[in-house]
């Protein structure tokens, strides 16, 4: 696939200290030796979805919005 697609990605982070790294870019392990969490823009995420009628839709988009609260 050649299409971009959004990752909603803002940053990575070390779990230890809480150090960011670029989301762009390959890293293994932080500076402290710790894994990296993967942080994500929630308010980009909840303006990206659309409402639909399907009551699964309903489900998954108020999910993510009590998760943005």
């Amino acid at each position: 696939m050649s299409e971009e697609r959004p990752t909603f990605v803002s940053h990575l982070e070390c779990s230890a200290t809480g150090e960011r790294y670029e989301a762009d870019q390959v890293h293994g392990l932080s500076r402290a030796g710790k894994p990296l969490f993967v942080r994500y823009a929630l308010d980009r995420i909840k303006d990206a979805l659309t409402k639909t009628r399907s009551r699964r839709g309903r489900r998954i988009c108020g999910a993510i919005a009590n998760c943005c609260r």
